[in-house]
């Protein structure tokens, strides 16, 4: 039976001392470490590994770690949260800038929640952060060791579609209302500055509360933007990558959705937490 544990790949400066020795190890059993944004998986059966590794879009610390980790496993394959148009235009060095101005556009009919983006998308800017630079960091890569890069994503332009009709869907009064839990907001105003926040929200607990706060202030739009593509890309991920050794990169907020579908879609056992 296959299983599936959390892996012990927290920081970039540990990443090379807990990764070699355990890993070897584990492709001969199904031993694991753990970790907030890095799970692996043995699948005996088809001659598999995986490892599942979950990014802040903006966080220069997140880029190192993809970097680190395809570097060290050097796998067979790389899959990406990305379809292939915004994979080409990242690859042109655009950083999701035009993915920003698009979710913005889509959401501009749509009062506060459209402002919000705009906001968003401002802040980044003002602030320095790089939108999408943990994975041009992940098809950069999969470039230096000759590994393709799957897109696992849908389709940018289709999902923005479904995020319009979304949208329309929000209950404003309820999304105004809707009181974030108190220990994500802890954890964001005791950050330093925005960039420290990002990584405080690096956490498998802080994002779970995220999701369950999204999912009571606009439930259309998380099903749309985070339960589809879990599936999606769970099922794509397991097309791309049918044997051999494969890195996904995919944001923080997917790791627990798509850990969950591949387990569902290939009848896998998980191992219990310790």
């Amino acid at each position: 039976m296959c299983m599936w544990r959390p892996n012990m790949l927290s920081r970039p400066s540990r990443l090379s001392t807990l990764a070699c020795r355990p890993f070897r190890e584990a492709r001969r059993s199904c031993w694991v470490r753990r970790s907030e944004t890095t799970s692996y998986l043995r699948d005996p059966r088809r001659d598999r590994e995986l490892y599942l590794i979950g990014t802040a879009h903006v966080s220069q610390r997140s880029a190192e770690e993809v970097r680190e980790l395809i570097h060290l496993v050097r796998p067979d394959h790389v899959a990406v949260e990305l379809c292939p148009a915004r994979a080409a235009r990242l690859r042109q060095g655009d950083r999701e800038a035009d993915f920003l101005r698009s979710l913005t556009a889509a959401a501009g009919g749509h009062g506060g929640i459209g402002a919000f983006f705009a906001a968003l998308n401002g802040l980044w800017k003002a602030l320095g952060l790089v939108p999408g630079v943990d994975f041009k960091a992940a098809l950069d890569a999969a470039d230096a060791v000759q590994a393709p890069a799957h897109c696992i994503d849908r389709d940018v332009n289709e999902t923005l579609r479904l995020l319009r009709g979304a949208l329309g869907e929000v209950s404003l009064p309820r999304l105004m209302t809707t009181t974030p839990p108190p220990e994500l907001v802890g954890s964001t105003l005791g950050a330093g500055g925005l960039a420290e926040a990002v990584e405080a929200l690096k956490d498998r607990r802080q994002v779970a509360a995220l999701r369950r706060f999204l999912e009571d202030a606009a439930p259309p739009v998380v099903e749309v933007m985070l339960h589809q593509r879990d599936r999606l890309m769970a099922r794509r991920l397991r097309q791309a990558c049918p044997r051999g050794v494969a890195v996904a990169v995919v944001g923080l907020a997917h790791m627990d959705g798509v850990e969950r579908e591949v387990l569902a879609q290939e009848d896998l056992a998980a191992l219990p937490e310790r």
